[in-house]
């Protein structure tokens, strides 16, 4: 199996400058013309459980008319839907156990890129449980374990850990829903946490994966997220990852390029720093990690110009993500090395959290009065 990370390819750099016919070649794609069904190198199958129950083609201007639908539409998500499939479900965690370290880096920046959106930032500011870079740590820490044991566990057993996991997030969405009903996003009027919000949340755990580069194998790892989002109230008519790969791939691209693309250069300051102070909370789990270092490499695979003084530090960190991503994780034995030193890093986060946290505070104090200097811009 090819691996996840070899984001610095030509597939890449096709998707950012928008040649859909060179990215659906590179990803085993006839062409845009001929890609309207499913990757080449699927298998023939029936493909109507996909769409029998949505009506709405998945397109990002349907996912728009989501932005004043409640996040969570309230079906009851204890029974398996008829769509299921058992076996790209079991293979999506499998290859998730693969490339641990691959998934938490996509997810990682997924997350930074995202609270640019002003209807998601919010709600992660209101809960107070975002003001500092301790309670970020802790709140990133707490995301990271809640999906590792989604992958890990079984979301359908009623007693399974993961199944009382995603519970508990879709208990902690409605009640921030609820303490936002009756207030609208000053900037574009929508709803907080719509159907639209859960969508963009979505891609921050599939949308780079999807995009930089795929494979196969990730048709089953989207149909894991069509199912996490079915479990916190996603309706299908909304949910990123229901159609077939081809669809969602159109779907992220222009996701990325009409709403992350647009929300990274026009962010607000307060959305620039809660992505800034994301990253940083995490780099006491990861040292390697610099914001400048890492989200300069990222903003080059998605399209952007990074507009950054970066210090000798940003620049070791830039190299080695750079060498991690397009070197080391292509072999078994860097993978296998890579996803045991984040098990331990997690470990370590739990066991010695509130020494981590005081680490954090130290360092906040230290930042204060420290000024923003960098910003995106398009090529």
């Amino acid at each position: 199996m090819r691996d996840f990370a070899g984001l610095e390819t030509a597939a890449a750099a096709a998707v950012s400058a928008g040649r859909r016919d060179d990215a659906c070649r590179l990803h085993g794609l006839s062409s845009s013309r001929e890609a309207k069904g499913l990757p080449r190198i699927l298998p023939r199958r029936d493909c109507s459980s996909v769409f029998a129950s949505r009506s709405q083609a998945l397109t990002m201007e349907h996912l728009k008319s989501g932005e004043n639908v409640d996040g969570d539409c309230g079906h009851s998500a204890s029974a398996r839907p008829d769509w299921f499939d058992a076996h790209k479900f079991d293979r999506a965690k499998q290859i998730f156990r693969e490339h641990l370290f691959s998934f938490f880096f996509a997810h990682l920046v997924g997350l930074a890129m995202v609270v640019t959106k002003p209807s998601i930032l919010e709600p992660l500011a209101s809960t107070g449980r975002s003001s500092t870079l301790s309670s970020l740590y802790r709140r990133y820490l707490s995301t990271l374990r809640h999906v590792k044991c989604w992958y890990e566990g079984d979301i359908w057993s009623p007693d399974d850990a993961a199944a009382l996991s995603i519970a508990r997030v879709r208990q902690m969405h409605r009640e921030v829903s609820g303490q936002l009903r009756n207030r609208r996003c000053p900037v574009t009027g929508a709803t907080y946490l719509s159907q639209l919000d859960m969508a963009v949340t979505q891609f921050a755990f599939v949308g780079l994966v999807v995009l930089h580069p795929s494979e196969y194998e990730l048709e089953c790892v989207l149909h894991f997220w069509r199912c996490v989002g079915y479990k916190l109230g996603m309706t299908d008519a909304y949910n990123l990852c229901s159609g077939s790969y081809r669809e969602t791939f159109d779907v992220c691209l222009d996701m990325q390029e009409k709403l992350i693309k647009p929300g990274l250069v026009n962010a607000s300051r307060e959305a620039s720093a809660m992505s800034k102070d994301i990253i940083s909370a995490v780099r006491v789990l990861v040292i390697f990690l610099s914001y400048e270092g890492m989200m300069a490499y990222w903003a080059r695979q998605v399209g952007l110009d990074f507009n950054a003084a970066l210090s000798l530090y940003d620049w070791w960190s830039y190299c080695l993500i750079w060498l991690t991503f397009n070197l080391l994780l292509r072999y078994r034995t860097f993978r296998n090395m890579f996803n045991w030193l984040l098990r331990v890093a997690i470990r370590r986060g739990t066991k010695w959290g509130g020494y981590l946290q005081k680490q954090l505070e130290a360092q906040e104090l230290h930042a204060k009065g420290m000024h923003l200097s960098y910003a995106y811009r398009y090529h």
